[in-house]
């Protein structure tokens, strides 16, 4: 959310200043989808436009139809969520048995949608390489930071410091202000919240 404070006139609001709503499912097999689902969704119950994302994650060393796309948290062969030790485990399984460099993408969808239901969609890929063998410690929240090796850097995501994180997140940066920027000189005249 920093990165929209450098528009003027812009009020934001957090799912933090809004904690009495549940968040919605995740029911689409793409990210585009489910950033579309989760801004709408929030837009039409807070009476504000609402800007939301969501990632799936593409790797070479899967065929298409293992991809985990948007499900990098479920089990593939039970379907259930893993918490951060059980994808941080699966995800080491796979890599460990890995030879030679591998890459892999994230792939961002982005949405930015108003209460009246009209809506505006980006995306970004975040390619990297995966850390064979990974780091021992994650980002709380993000095992798989312990994986992703920028090819910038040469750092792990996990290892990186903040302004290493925000360099690499730039291209993400651009595409929500871009959305937000088309809004707000395109469809809105007047002092807006997100």
């Amino acid at each position: 959310m920093a990165i929209f404070g450098i528009i003027p006139n812009l009020s934001l609001l957090s799912l933090t200043d809004i904690s009495s709503l549940e968040a919605p499912d995740e029911p689409y097999p793409t990210a585009e989808e489910n950033a579309r689902h989760k801004a709408k969704w929030y837009a039409q119950r807070t009476g504000y436009a609402a800007f939301a994302s969501d990632e799936a994650l593409f790797v070479d060393f899967l065929p298409k139809k293992q991809q985990p796309g948007v499900f990098v948290r479920r089990n593939p062969e039970t379907g259930k969520s893993m918490t951060d030790q059980e994808v941080y485990a699966y995800w080491k399984e796979k890599v460990l048995s890995l030879q030679g460099e591998h890459k892999g993408v994230f792939h961002h969808g982005l949405c930015l949608a108003m209460p009246g239901g009209q809506s505006f969609s980006a995306s970004v890929d975040r390619p990297f390489l995966f850390q064979n063998p990974p780091l021992s410690s994650y980002i709380p929240g993000w095992p798989l930071s312990a994986f992703f090796k920028d090819s910038a850097t040469g750092k792990i995501y996990a290892e990186m410091t903040e302004e290493e994180k925000q360099t690499r997140d730039i291209p993400l940066q651009q595409e929500s202000l871009r959305l937000v920027r088309f809004w707000l000189e395109n469809v809105s005249r007047e002092t807006k919240k997100v």
